[in-house]
Formats: C-alpha cells, sequence, structure tokens
C-alpha cells in the first residue's frame, strides 16, 4: 500500500479533470485493480483481503489486487510418492495449483470456471477441462451439481465430493483424489473434468470407473505393455482377496477332508 498506492497518489501528478478515476486507474503500479460500485461488491473485495480506494464525489471506487496470504511452497506428495515422474504436488493456493497445470497443459484450449460455493466461506472451486476432448454435457452436469450445493461453508474437497457423486450411500469411492498435477492433466487429457479447490492440495477428478481406481500414476511413464503387465496383477490380487478367505471358510467348515490331518501315512 504505502510503495504503490499512497507514494502515486501523493506524488505530484497531473490528474484528468475530465476522467479523473481511470487517470489514476492509469497511474497505479498495480496489475489487478477492478472497479467496484456497490457496497456488496466492496465488502467481497475487503474480505479476500484486498483495500478499496474510494473518492470524495464518485459513485464508484478502485478494488486493489495486494491480499498478500501465506502460503506453503510446492513439494512432493508424501502420500503418493513415485520412482519416475516430477516431484512437485499441489497446494493450499489455488493460483499456485492453476499455474501448475497452465505450465503442463499450454493449449489455450483447457478452460477453468470458478463458481463460489459456501454461505460464510465463498470457497472458491475452479472447474478445469480441455474443450474439444471433454463431453459438453458433462461440463453442464458439474456446473449444475455445484450451483445446487446450499451449505455453510467449504474447508476441504471432501464436502464437495459427497454432493457431487451419483451415489452418496455407495461405499465405493466414485471421484478420484489426487495431490498430482500430472495425474490431473492426464486425466484432462482422457476427456475427463478436475475440480480444484482454495484450502486443500486435493483435487476431485470425474468420472472415474471402479477399475480407475488400480491405475498407478506411474502407470502413465511405462511402456504401454509393461504398464499393461502391471496392472494385471492387481486384478489377481483383488479376486484372491475376495474369494480366497470364502474358500478357506468353506474348505474349514463344510468339508474338512479336504485339509490333510498331519498324520503320518501308515505303510
Amino acid at each position: 500500500m504505502d510503495e504503490q498506492v499512497l507514494e502515486t497518489l501523493l506524488a505530484p501528478n497531473e490528474w484528468e479533470e475530465t476522467d479523473f478515476l481511470l487517470s489514476v486507474k492509469n497511474k497505479l503500479p498495480v496489475s489487478n485493480v477492478k472497479n467496484v460500485s456497490t457496497i456488496s461488491a466492496c465488502v467481497d473485495a475487503i474480505s479476500t483481503g484486498n483495500p478499496i480506494l474510494l473518492f470524495d464525489g464518485f459513485a464508484e471506487g478502485f478494488s486493489l489486487g495486494l491480499v498478500k496470504f501465506e502460503k506453503r511452497s510446492v513439494e512432493e506428495p508424501q502420500a503418493e510418492t513415485n520412482i519416475r515422474g516430477p516431484r512437485e504436488g499441489f497446494t493450499e493456493s489455488l493460483g499456485v495449483n492453476t499455474s501448475l497445470l497452465r505450465r503442463i497443459i499450454k493449449d489455450p484450449a483447457l478452460k477453468m470456471k470458478t463458481v463460489p460455493i459456501g454461505k460464510y466461506t465463498k470457497t472458491k472451486v475452479v472447474i478445469s477441462y480441455i474443450e474439444g476432448i471433454v463431453d459438453r454435457t458433462l461440463i453442464e452436469e458439474m456446473e449444475n451439481r455445484l450451483n445446487r450445493i446450499q451449505i455453510d461453508g467449504v474447508l476441504e474437497s471432501g464436502y464437495i465430493e459427497q454432493f457431487i457423486e451419483d451415489n452418496p450411500y455407495s461405499p465405493f469411492p466414485q471421484v478420484l483424489y489426487t495431490e498430482r498435477p500430472d495425474v490431473v492433466c492426464a486425466n484432462l487429457l482422457e476427456g475427463r473434468a478436475v475440480l480444484l479447490i482454495e484450502g486443500t492440495p486435493f483435487a476431485l477428478v470425474a468420472p472415474v470407473s471402479f477399475f480407475s481406481l488400480f491405475q498407478s500414476q506411474e502407470d502413465f511413464y511405462e511402456r504401454f505393455w509393461i504398464g499393461t503387465f502391471i496392472r494385471l496383477p492387481r486384478f489377481l490380487f483383488l479376486a484372491v482377496s475376495l474369494f480366497l478367505p470364502s474358500l478357506y471358510v468353506a474348505i474349514t467348515t463344510f468339508h474338512q477332508e479336504m485339509v490333510p490331518t498331519g498324520g503320518r501315512i501308515m505303510e
């Protein structure tokens, strides 16, 4: 405020009397300056940390983008460590998370729409997708479900996940959550939509199937036949974990003769 706003306003400048507000706006060395004309707009700007500049005798003012929150640096996700691939993960800052996606996907087809959710928190939720790859009806349905959410506040992505899933009483996860920008970009290139929520490092990917949950982040960096070979044992061990306990109970309970007694065979 002292260096960029007050110093500029107190310096001897020649202000244009015909368009005083535009003259002030052009001289302020602040990149994000928005016009505000209502009390509610001023309250929203101040609540997010931006100061308001008002002028006596004018019905409009400026919202100055000088907000500065403390944020965590980009680090490797502890829950999704890998051997091959980038060593960076999302943070709690929404601006940092969107910039990580923009650094990987540099095409203008990457779109991002912001939806505020929460009566008191007004948490920003960004819908990210690649235009031309994603199904347009998916984005429309995603926007409709987000706009129907009526809640006091959103503190984590789990709040949003419970509102947008199809079957809230299902024990299986219906939305994939990840902290890795490379995994998010890989799903964007496959035609899925991603939700980035302010205040949490976890991004939500939808839609996903049951088999999508068996895919590891390192599968994207292997040859296709190696990745396929690695994924097959996962399905095999899933079948083993589901049927082997029941087979053991069936044998020990109803077919004891199939279990060796351990005695010595008589010659």
